[in-house]
C-alpha cells in the first residue's frame, strides 16, 4: 500500500474504537452509510469528532473524509444489493431519501440513519422505536430547535430547514404503528429496551 494513504491507520487510531465500515453499529453508528453523503457533509462531522477523537491536522482531516468516502463506497459496493437497507413506510417520499442520506441536507447535517437505524442500535432510538411509540414528528419543530445534546451537536451548526423537517415528519408518519422488526435481523430486542438514553415520555 501506498504509505499516502494513512486515513486508513488514522481510522482504526482515531475512530475504529467507536465505529466500523460495514461491521455495523458499536459505540458509534456504522459509517458504510456515508457511502452516498456529500463530501462536505463527511468533512464536517470528522471536524466535529474531534471532540471525541482529539484534535486531527488539516491533512489528517482530508485524509479521513478520503478514506471514509472510498471505504464505504466499496464496503457498500461490495455488500451488493444486500446493503441497500429497505425502510419502513412509503420510501417515495422524499422524506425518506432524507432519512437515509441518499438526498443530503442542504445545510450540510447528518443523515438521520447515521444514528437512527431502523431497528436501534447506535445510540438512538431505532425507527421501530419512533413508530411504536407514535412519537411521530407532527412536532418536526424539534427538528428545527433540537433540544438533546446529540441532536443539537448533530443540527446546531448545520440547522434541519423548515421544509426538510416537514419532508421527515410526513415520511415518518407514513410508517405504521404496528411496525417492528420481529421478522429482521439478528439482535432480539425485547420492548422494555430502554438503554438508548432517550426519554420516553
Amino acid at each position: 500500500m501506498a504509505q499516502d494513504n494513512n486515513g486508513s491507520a488514522l481510522f482504526k487510531q482515531k475512530c475504529a474504537v467507536c465505529h466500523t465500515i460495514g461491521g455495523g453499529a458499536k459505540a458509534g453508528p456504522d459509517l458504510m452509510a456515508v457511502s452516498n453523503w456529500a463530501e462536505s457533509g463527511i468533512r464536517q462531522n470528522v471536524v466535529r469528532m474531534q471532540s471525541k477523537a482529539g484534535q486531527l491536522s488539516q491533512s489528517e482531516i482530508d485524509n479521513l473524509v478520503l478514506y471514509l468516502k472510498t471505504e464505504s463506497q466499496s464496503v457498500a459496493k461490495n455488500a451488493g444489493s444486500s446493503a441497500v437497507i429497505q425502510l419502513p413506510g412509503d420510501n417515495n417520499l422524499p422524506g425518506c431519501n432524507l432519512f437515509s442520506g441518499s438526498k443530503p441536507f442542504l445545510n450540510g447535517g447528518p443523515s438521520c440513519i447515521s444514528c437512527h437505524s431502523i431497528n436501534g442500535g447506535g445510540g438512538a432510538p431505532g425507527l421501530n422505536k419512533i413508530a411504536r411509540h407514535g412519537y411521530k414528528c407532527a412536532n418536526t419543530s424539534f427538528l428545527l430547535n433540537p433540544h438533546n445534546s446529540a441532536m443539537a451537536n448533530a443540527y446546531g451548526n448545520n440547522p434541519v430547514t423548515p421544509n426538510e423537517a416537514r419532508l421527515i415528519g410526513s415520511y415518518l408518519n407514513s410508517i405504521p404503528q404496528s411496525f417492528s422488526v420481529k421478522h429482521h435481523h439478528h439482535h432480539h430486542h425485547h420492548h422494555n429496551d430502554d438503554d438508548d438514553g432517550y426519554d420516553d415520555d
